[in-house]
């Protein structure tokens, strides 16, 4: 039944304001905060929305708002707004849709979606919403005289003038619940903590921005921001109110404008039974456009009050207790808990009253006030804030002091315990420090090695300096760098943030990528799905093209199109590659561009640098990141079109690396071989360098290097393609030295079969190459873990490492596992086991692996592992 204004239990006074309200209809607040960002999101202009709820007890999920718009109009001939509006009957701040995985659901526990408290996310705009929930008549009919008159005249318009020296406050709406209350909802801009949600010219915006706050602490802040604005509230009014602390969450559900709402209890109150319906009137709204405070005033949501709360609010990953608090150490760690906080600023309450392990998890409880009986009020192990719960708990976020969680604190203070607390089997402190003889003889078959190998594997990376670790292929070495990555940045910037605290100056946080690189650009978008998928994977990942890729690609918009080279950029008098692509070739440079942009587009469209994101790049990039600074500028999408120097050198300092993972490394990857004569060109091209340009080779100009290449190419009588510049750049900034130089004597170590003349190895008897290891991996100056599966690559590894023992290299080997049962497969040698090629001289053919697999596939062999037999089904190549 649904019942009208005449049958609430107020005074006709009351009941004329609210047919006043009907009949006004106000509904600025429903089109602007609920209407324009959830058309805005189909248009594709926003990625984050208001969700509606047509029942109190609505999940997050976003089915029932596509319901409701599917059953309400399309996004071709409009919506039913006022249709939409009457079935939603509550809604909250804005947050992104989430996803929704079947296989996670568990009835009346889960409900398959991500998570409200991940979806937060900043849209530009929020709303504080208030209530005072009382129980008599007279409680709700004081809250509608806040808004009884016109809205500069009526007694809010005091709170509505205080707020509005606000930079940020936009106005408010003041709802009838369709009950026991108004729910007053205080509309925000909150566009000026994130950089990349307003324009530079808009300066209000521009005044108020000092730092993004990141979205994981948009939640502890809008908390913080509802405790100083019920303050304001009753202070103006002469209140005091208590109101609902269940709505200083972000996230909690608020009462639509204009909702139909349907009673789910009977209500005392007006008479009415459950199942009876009430309609949600806007009693009064304020809103306006633009600030409503003088120039130069301050804003209620700021980067300041958010910072405590960004260093604090690290999300947990479920870490298990490092030590068991027992019951007897609990009674006596109880008033050495309650002696710390009090001589680091806290009250009285909370109070630490109770402190247990629950099997897993170190647990302190604490009281809110004398009357606590029931402390619900607790902190985990693993956490630093309080979960506030039951009657009086902090409006407000709570932390333990110093940054430390509540294990931390515990290490710290069960010092003065008589007895030391034992360690938990389970925790990671307990398992963080595994020696290798541990994995090697306790792996016994692929869970033990996952599990021992995997502890290994976190253990290296959080390591500094360069390590080098050789695994059996299936291992989950990436898997495990992978699932760690985050969790150990968040450890190294909260132990920056103590360390900074206890010496009194501000923190300073290591930024940069987390590369991740592959040998070849089509493994970069698998590895990156293998990322994002993780459970607590990274919203943002990125694939980073090499600018010979982005160039490539461009070209065959514009079929028939020349590529230039880096020689002709230098014969050209262009500084690099990148110039002369823009001056001779625009519309390939602006296609550039684009795809550049798309590397670094959001799902809402947007193209935005993520300064800490996770970045896959093929090798050939990541080894030219040192010292590649206009390659590095131009992959960032701030490029300057006009190559300004300074802010060339800006963006590319921007492009660091934090750490690096680096996939399936080879020998070639690591050291250098060149021959003789090579070096000899080289050394050419350099000496003509310095000689025609007065400079050394790094210092010269593209032009200056370009043309002593090809004079030196020139006088050895060498074609371009006996050594490409690159190549021969590459020699010349390696500076190998005669140190390096070793002669072939196949007499002393013989290798290979067959004559001389037909062994490939044996003709290069007397040759002389140089041989240098390459040092990319400590030029980046970040740590780097290499995988491979291979001896060859680690036994050079650890050779470099032991000439140079100050260079931080370590190298980790868990392929020797004897307790790991091997399958045994028999090998034969058939000179067949070459790539198929064309007939020889004579016509004849030429047999090759694809010959040999054709008739062991006739002859009953099920499955072949090779490379060379695409015609051949039920084979792999990717696993020789």
């Amino acid at each position: 039944m649904i019942r009208t204004i005449d049958e609430l239990n107020i005074s006709q006074k009351h009941k004329s304001q609210l047919r006043k309200a009907r009949d006004r209809h106000a509904n600025g607040f429903a089109t602007q905060y609920l209407a324009e960002p959830i058309v805005g999101y189909i248009t594709g202009d926003n990625s984050s929305i208001p969700h509606l709820f047509t029942r109190e007890d609505g999940g997050f999920l976003h089915f029932d708002l596509e319901n409701l718009l599917g059953d309400n109009g399309d996004p071709e001939k409009g919506f039913d707004w006022q249709s939409i509006h009457q079935e939603s009957t509550l809604f909250s701040n804005p947050m992104t849709l989430g996803d929704y995985d079947p296989n996670k659901r568990v009835a009346g526990k889960h409900s398959g979606g991500t998570p409200p408290s991940d979806r937060v996310a900043n849209a530009g705009w929020l709303v504080l919403t208030y209530e005072y929930d009382g129980t008599a008549r007279q409680d709700l009919e004081m809250q509608l005289d806040l808004f009884s008159g016109k809205p500069d005249a009526c007694r809010f318009a005091a709170v509505h003038k205080a707020f509005s020296t606000y930079a940020d406050y936009r106005g408010y709406a003041a709802i009838f619940s369709g009950h026991k209350s108004v729910h007053i909802n205080l509309a925000f801009d909150i566009r000026h903590l994130s950089k990349d949600l307003f324009d530079s010219n808009d300066r209000t915006q521009t005044q108020l921005w000092t730092a993004d706050v990141p979205d994981k602490a948009l939640a502890a802040l809008h908390r913080r921001v509802w405790a100083e604005g019920a303050a304001i509230i009753n202070t103006t009014l002469g209140t005091s109110f208590k109101f609902d602390n269940r709505l200083q969450s972000y996230v909690q559900k608020r009462r639509s404008p204009w909702g139909i709402r349907t009673l789910t209890k009977p209500s005392p109150l007006h008479g009415f039974n459950a199942s009876d319906q009430v309609e949600q009137i806007v009693v009064q709204e304020r809103l306006s456009q633009r600030t409503l405070a003088p120039k130069g005033s301050p804003a209620m949501f700021t980067y300041a009050k958010a910072k405590p709360l960004i260093s604090h609010s690290r999300q947990s990953h479920n870490l298990p207790s490092a030590r068991q608090v027992t019951s007897s150490a609990s009674q006596s760690l109880i008033p050495i808990l309650q002696s710390y906080l009090t001589s680091n600023g806290w009250d009285t309450y909370p109070m630490p009253v109770e402190l247990q392990f629950d099997g897993t998890h170190n647990i302190l409880f604490f009281k809110n006030d004398a009357a606590d009986v029931h402390p619900s009020t607790l902190v985990r192990g693993d956490y630093r804030q309080l979960l506030c719960a039951g009657k009086a708990s902090s409006p407000i976020p709570v932390f333990l002091p110093n940054d430390l969680t509540l294990d931390e604190t515990i290490d710290l203070l069960s010092a003065s315990l008589s007895n030391a607390l034992p360690m938990n089997p389970h925790s990671r402190s307990a398992r963080s420090m595994v020696p290798i003889h541990h994995y090697k003889n306790n792996t016994v078959d692929v869970r033990t090695a996952r599990e021992y190998g995997g502890r290994i594997m976190t253990q290296i990376g959080g390591a500094d300096g360069v390590t080098m670790l050789q695994g059996p292929e299936g291992l989950g070495k990436t898997f495990s760098l992978f699932s760690k990555a985050r969790e150990q940045r968040w450890d190294e910037d909260a132990s920056r943030v103590q360390s900074a605290q206890n010496r009194g100056v501000d923190a300073v946080l290591q930024r940069g990528f987390h590369i991740i690189s592959c040998q070849s650009h089509e493994q970069l978008d698998d590895k990156r799905q293998e990322l994002v998928k993780l459970e607590d994977g990274p919203n943002h990942a990125v694939v980073i093209k090499s600018v010979s890729r982005l160039y490539a690609e461009s070209l065959e918009a514009f079929p028939g199109t020349p590529e230039l080279s880096r020689i002709d950029a230098g014969r050209g008098g262009f500084g690099n590659l990148i110039q002369a692509i823009k001056s001779l070739q625009p519309k390939v440079y602006r296609e550039m561009k684009r795809l550049r942009d798309d590397m670094w587009r959001l799902p809402n469209g947007k193209v935005m640098f993520q300064p800490d994101a996770f970045v896959f790049m093929v090798h050939g990039l990541l080894k030219v990141w040192p010292h590649a600074q206009h390659t590095k500028a131009f992959l960032h999408p701030d490029f300057p079109d006009d190559f300004d120097p300074v802010k060339v050198e800006e963006y590319a300092n921007q492009m660091q690396a934090y750490r690096v993972i680096y996939d399936e490394v080879s020998w070639e990857d690591i050291v250098g071989i060149y021959p003789d004569w090579a070096v000899g060109l080289a050394r050419d091209a350099d000496a003509r360098c310095k000689a025609n340009a007065g400079k050394p080779w790094d210092e010269a100009t593209l032009g200056d290097r370009t043309t002593a290449y090809q004079s030196a190419t020139k006088s050895q009588n060498r074609k371009p393609d006996d050594l490409k510049f690159e190549d021969c750049d590459h020699i010349i900034r390696a500076k190998v030295s005669d140190d390096h130089k070793y002669q072939v004597n196949t007499t002393a170590y013989p290798f290979g079969k067959g004559r001389d003349d037909k062994n490939i190895y044996a003709q290069a008897h007397g040759n002389s190459y140089y041989c240098k290891p390459k040092r990319w991996f400590t030029s980046l100056g970040c740590p780097v873990v290499i995988l491979t599966t291979e001896d060859l690559p680690r036994l050079i590894m650890k050779s470099i490492s032991a000439s140079k023992p100050s260079s931080n290299i370590s190298v980790v080997n868990m392929t020797d596992t004897p307790h790991l049962f091997k399958d045994m497969v028999p090998l034969m040698f058939d000179e067949r086991t070459r790539i198929p090629r064309k007939p020889s001289e004579d016509d004849k053919p030429v047999e090759s692996v694809l010959d040999l697999a054709q008739e062991l596939m006739a002859t009953g062999t099920d499955f072949i592992i090779s490379n060379g037999l695409q015609d051949i089904p039920c084979h792999l190549a990717h696993q020789v």
